[in-house]
């Protein structure tokens, strides 16, 4: 009989990209989320998002900054509750599904 390892599933993933080498930039960062949609609602983004700005805080930035898509509300106003205002608005930043759609360059400042 072969036994079957339980299957593993990434249900969310962050990143934070750090700035080395550009001493103009390195006083922020630039982060991101993401979540199945199984999993949405359940608090993993806000989860990610603290840990990660604990990161940025602890490694002395002064700023983050987080691309949002403008159709996606939830994670706009949990990024609001963060802290997070609005900077820009890119037009037509992503294609998917025979539509453009925009999105919200949102940052936070320590």
């Amino acid at each position: 009989m072969i036994e079957q390892k339980p299957k593993t599933r990434i249900v969310a993933s962050a990143s934070l990209r750090f700035f080395k080498g550009f001493p103009s930039l390195e006083h922020k960062a630039e982060f991101g989320t993401i979540v199945h949609d199984d999993y949405q609602g359940k608090g993993c983004r806000l989860e990610l998002t603290k840990h990660l700005l604990e990161i940025a805080q602890k490694k002395g930035l002064k700023k983050a900054t987080v691309h949002v898509g403008t159709e996606t509300k939830k994670a706009f106003r949990m990024y609001e509750k963060c802290g997070f205002k609005i900077e820009a608005i890119r037009a037509k930043e992503r294609f998917a599904d025979g539509k453009y759609y925009d999105n919200y360059v949102m940052s936070i400042l320590f």
